[in-house]
């Protein structure tokens, strides 16, 4: 169970581990790229802004000063004043930060043709053929409608204006501009390099361009998302050597395009330390987790083991040994429950002990109480010759219905016979009653022939019958008479049993079916009748109905309808459980 604890523990460390490493990860990327488009932006806004500048101040200085005087110069002038003019564009330049800055050399050719130059410090001076070579060919993008230029030659970046004095072309000036100009990023980034940068004019001119990675043809592609319709989009590329985050952005007010190229490898270095923590967290977590499941697991286990020990202990019997738990959790608890119920268990067989002992006592005293039936035949059988013998045919009539009566009731006991068996059984009843009571009273019976052989549950009449005798009858006069009717209508056995005794009140009539014992009077055999009641409902159910009708002075009817039930192979059974 440790082991197990211990691997779940490594799961889930190991999945949260990676599911933070995930959510740290997309957190930096969504940062940076937040982060560096908005860098992109303002990395916009500043080339807009010194595109601005550069042109705006190369205008203002063709106007003022020295430049002017030359730019108005005729050949001759030019000529003779060259050694005084000579540095003219040099302090001009020198003058002005916006050109300075962004400056790499300048040359200025007016109408004269005499080209005037300045080099930033440490330059290398061109040749001046080269220096009229590049002249000519800037000279020739430039138009009246479109004086101004942008554009690279022979691996430079320029910037070419055609100066307009008085509505008429005063020369030419080109600026070689340095690589501060298309600088924006400091070397503390972490995100991008200046080398990443690429800048391209608003014809799509690519005026820097270091980087490796990508193309011509896919910068263009770039450049030109959505056919140039947009202002900043993010994007994702794939290489073999990396996968690069790239951001394009075109400038609000000369159109210029911008792409930004940010490896994933770069990026990712912001995560590194995120790694390195979560895998020390994941450590701790692992040990404190492996000491808590070692500590859990070895109590579980050592409960468990309580557990097991108390379970053989019921398989011996040793239900009386109580069980100790290490600690009380869940596991603890159950051993006390298991203790209980050794408790219950050991005082349930006492008890099953003590059901058995009684029930073999009792066997014993049943085993003590049975008289063997075919003694007490052959005895009845001798009392009844020996009332032959001595002329009391009477007596051994009487024997001889109680030998029957005997025979009948062992035989038949809880079973299911037919009428005309119970009508047997009540004539022998009746014909001992009469050796008390003689001529006293009668008993008349009136059985419809087919419900001879219909069944019914053994001794159901008697009860009945012996109230009549007991009570129903004034044996101090002659005359009583008791009556048994058996009718079939439809699929309903219907039995009576009337007299013309003295009847009896309604409260006997109730005391007779629910009377309770103590209540019981001389020949109100209310018990017989209760237990008769009770078996034919057990039996019929619902489909069994009894019902008394009793007038004082006149006598009594008691109706039985039970269910028709003919031929002894479809018996019911009875609430013995016999057939």
């Amino acid at each position: 169970m440790g082991l197990s604890l211990l691997v779940i523990v490594v799961l889930c460390c190991f999945g949260i581990g990676l599911y933070s490493y995930r959510i740290a990860k997309n957190a930096v990327i969504e940062n940076a790229e937040v982060t560096v488009t908005n860098l992109v932006k303002q990395m916009g806004l500043n080339l807009d802004e010194r595109i601005e500048a550069v042109r705006d101040v190369s205008y203002q200085m063709c106007e003022t000063g020295k430049i002017n005087k030359i730019l108005n110069m005729n050949v001759a002038e030019a000529k003779s004043g060259m050694s005084k003019y000579k540095d003219s564009l040099s302090t001009a330049v020198l003058q002005r930060n916006a050109l300075y800055d962004y400056t790499k050399y300048a040359l200025l050719r007016p109408e004269s043709g005499i080209i005037y130059e300045y080099y930033k410090t440490g330059m290398k001076k061109k040749k001046a053929l080269e220096e009229e070579k590049i002249l000519n060919f800037l000279s020739q993008k430039l138009t009246t409608a479109s004086p101004t230029t942008w554009m690279v030659y022979d691996g430079q970046a320029y910037f070419a204006r055609k100066i307009v004095i008085d509505y008429q072309d005063r020369g030419t000036l080109c600026i070689a501009l340095t690589d501060d100009f298309f600088q924006f990023i400091g070397t503390t980034s972490d995100y991008l390099k200046n080398e990443e940068v690429v800048v391209a004019n608003a014809q799509g001119e690519f005026l820097k361009n270091a980087q490796q990675m990508f193309g011509i043809k896919e910068l263009e592609q770039i450049l030109d998302y959505n056919n140039g319709s947009f202002y900043v989009y993010t994007d994702y590329e794939e290489k073999e050597d990396d996968s690069y985050l790239t951001i394009a952005l075109k400038t609000q007010d000369n159109s210029w395009r911008l792409a930004c190229f940010m490896p994933f490898s770069r990026l990712l270095q912001g995560v590194t330390p995120i790694y390195g923590a979560i895998i020390k967290v994941m450590i701790a977590f692992l040990l404190l987790s492996g000491m808590i499941s070692y500590i859990f697991s070895r109590t579980i286990t050592r409960n468990a083991d309580v557990i097991v020990q108390g379970m053989k202990n019921f398989e011996e019997g040793h239900f009386e040994r109580k069980l100790k738990p290490v600690n009380y959790d869940e596991i603890g608890l159950l051993a006390l429950q298991m203790n209980f119920m050794g408790l219950k268990i050991q005082g349930l067989m006492g008890l099953l002990e003590q059901k058995e002992r009684q029930k073999m006592e009792t066997e014993f005293q049943v085993l003590q109480a049975q008289i063997n039936p075919h003694f007490l035949y052959n005895t009845l059988g001798s009392l009844k010759w020996v009332a032959y013998r001595q002329g009391n045919k009477d007596l051994a009539a009487s024997i001889d219905s109680l030998i029957q009566l005997l025979r009948f009731t062992i035989k038949n006991a809880g079973a299911m016979i037919t009428l005309s068996e119970e009508i047997h059984y009540i004539e022998n009843y009746v014909a001992i009653e009469k050796m008390k009571y003689g001529d006293m009273f009668a008993v008349n019976y009136q059985l419809e022939p087919e419900t001879e052989e219909l069944l019914l549950p053994g001794f159901v009449l008697q009860p009945f019958v012996e109230n009549s005798i007991l009570h129903g009858m004034d044996m101090a006069e002659q005359g009583g008479e008791i009556c048994i009717c058996a009718k079939k209508k439809r699929n309903i056995l219907e039995l009576s049993i009337s007299d013309n005794g003295c009847g009896m009140t309604e409260e006997k009539k109730q005391e007779l079916l629910m009377g309770e014992p103590e209540k019981k009077k001389r020949g109100l055999n209310s018990i017989g009748i209760r237990i008769v009641d009770q078996r034919l409902r057990n039996i019929y159910g619902e489909k069994y109905q009894i019902v008394m009708d009793s007038e004082i002075g006149k006598g009594t009817r008691i109706t039985l309808r039970l269910p028709v039930t003919g031929g002894k192979e479809n018996e019911v059974e009875d609430s013995t459980g016999r057939g």
